[in-house]
C-alpha cells in the first residue's frame, strides 16, 4: 500500500515586526511568538541559523516552545553558500553541526543550503560538498565531534529546494520522496503552489 504524502504548511522565520497586531494579537510578548506561530503552522525554518551560528541555548528553547509532531526547517549558514562558496567548508560544516542543532532531536527536518543567485553551477564543486553532508543522525554527530574531518566516499541524501527565484519560473520538478517548495508572500508567485504540487510524485513534501 503507498504512503499517503505527508504536506507540511509552514513559513520562513516568525520574527517579524510587520505581523505583530495583525498575524499576532496585540501585546502578544517576543518570547512568545514562535510557540503561537507554531500552532498555526506544523513546520517553520529558523532563519537565524543562516546568519550565525546559534547557542545551544537557542535550539533547546525553540524545541520547547514547539509541540510534538512540529518539524523545523533550518537553513544552513551564508558563510559557507555565500562567503566560502562551498570550498574548504569542513570546518565550518563541522561547527555548524556542533552549534547544538541537535537539541532539535525529533523535530529536526530538512537542511536548507542556500546558494546566492550568481552561483555558477559547478558540478565538482557541489559533488565535493554533498560528500562532507552527513547520511544520518550518526554521521552529523562524528562529523560534530571532529569538526575538521571529511567524510570521503560519503553521498548525502539531498533533494531540491523548488524556489521562488523573483520574476524567473520556479524550478518545474524535483525527484525524490521529499521535496520543498519555497515560496514568497506575492499572490502571483502562491498560485504555482497547487500546480507545482499536483505535477509531483512525491512520496513526501517536508
Amino acid at each position: 500500500m503507498a504512503l499517503k504524502p505527508a504536506i507540511r504548511i509552514g513559513v520562513s522565520g516568525w520574527r517579524y515586526a510587520p505581523w505583530r497586531g495583525r498575524f499576532y494579537p496585540k501585546g502578544l510578548p517576543q518570547r512568545a511568538e514562535l510557540e503561537y506561530a507554531a500552532r498555526c503552522f506544523s513546520s517553520i525554518e529558523i532563519n537565524g541559523s543562516f546568519y550565525s551560528l546559534q547557542s545551544p541555548r537557542n535550539w533547546q528553547a525553540w524545541h520547547e516552545a514547539t509541540p510534538d509532531n512540529f518539524v523545523f526547517g533550518v537553513k544552513g549558514p551564508r558563510y559557507i553558500t555565500h562567503m566560502l562558496r562551498l570550498k574548504q567548508v569542513a570546518k565550518p560544516l563541522a561547527n555548524f553541526f556542533a552549534s547544538g542543532i541537535f537539541k532539535l532531536r525529533e523535530k529536526l527536518g530538512p537542511i536548507l543550503w542556500q546558494l546566492p543567485p550568481n552561483f555558477a553551477f559547478d558540478a565538482e564543486r557541489l559533488a565535493s560538498f554533498l560528500k562532507l553532508l552527513p547520511r544520518d543522525l550518526n554521521d552529523a554527530a562524528a562529523l560534530a565531534r571532529t569538526r575538521d574531518a571529511f567524510m570521503r566516499g560519503r553521498v548525502a541524501r539531498t533533494q531540491c529546494c523548488v524556489g521562488d527565484c523573483g520574476n524567473r519560473a520556479p524550478l518545474a520538478d524535483a525527484a525524490g520522496r521529499h521535496g520543498r517548495f519555497r515560496v514568497s508572500a506575492s499572490a502571483r508567485r502562491q498560485e504555482a503552489v497547487p500546480q507545482w504540487l499536483q505535477r509531483q510524485s512525491l512520496g513526501a513534501l517536508g
